[in-house]
């Protein structure tokens, strides 16, 4: 039987993850299937390892939550070693990986879950180490500041010391849904490069 080819990054996805580990607000665009996940994970893991954050939060539409995030973990060499759990099922089922996620690099959640989980965060102190990464796949779906999930979201995204959006689908339509994107990006960081004044 063939051993399985090892999956190396393109050059565009390790100039993602470069730019991405330099900056605390940022979104990466890359049309649908470039690949945008695993930049993100490498900028993750290479931060864990300098020691510079602990924790990433994902939030992804539900099905890439559920699948594609856990098996873009598996599917990279170098980013097997990262510790990964989905935030699904029931209230009980997902408090009681809330309750273990510092014992793991990466917590996936879907988009539909942003009002439970901000419910759960509003109960830890701001500065609580549990998360300090937010990643959003397809910022698009948040595009609608005065959407439920915009709304709540908003409420909590000061407790990230990072903030990422990774989207295909870079320009929405109205200045106001850009806005908010940007917004979710800045919330209370400035966005300047790790080590700048």
């Amino acid at each position: 039987m063939n051993a399985p080819l090892a999956r190396t990054l393109r050059s565009y996805q390790e100039r993602a993850a470069t730019f991405l580990y330099e900056h605390d607000a940022a979104i990466l665009v890359a049309p649908l299937g470039a690949g945008k996940g695993a930049p993100a994970l490498t900028a993750v893991a290479e931060l864990i390892r300098d020691g510079h954050r602990r924790h990433a939060l994902v939030i992804a539409p539900k099905l890439v939550a559920e699948t594609v995030w856990p098996q873009e973990v598996a599917a990279w060499a170098h980013l097997r070693h990262l510790r990964v759990a989905v935030l699904n099922g029931g209230p009980e089922s997902r408090r009681a990986v809330l309750r273990t996620a510092a014992e793991r690099d990466v917590t996936v959640i879907g988009i539909n879950l942003i009002p439970w989980l901000v419910n759960e965060l509003a109960s830890m102190a701001d500065d609580d180490p549990l998360f300090d990464m937010l990643v959003i796949d397809e910022t698009s779906r948040l595009k609608n500041p005065t959407g439920k999930w915009s709304r709540a979201l908003l409420k909590v995204a000061g407790r990230f010391k990072t903030r990422w959006g990774l989207t295909g689908t870079p320009r929405p339509n109205y200045r106001r849904r850009r806005t908010n994107c940007y917004r979710l990006r800045h919330h209370r960081h400035d966005g300047r490069r790790r080590g700048h004044a």
